[in-house]
């Protein structure tokens, strides 16, 4: 029952946090190859 919901919270906070970081990678990357 509750297990489940909390559990798929955890996989979304997860999911979005993997997200922001590979932005944030991009973002990076994009500048390193620009110079």
């Amino acid at each position: 029952g509750r297990h489940g919901i909390d559990n798929e919270k955890e996989t979304m906070r997860r999911e979005l946090f993997i997200r922001l970081f590979n932005h944030v990678l991009q973002s990076k990357w994009d500048e390193m190859k620009r110079i």
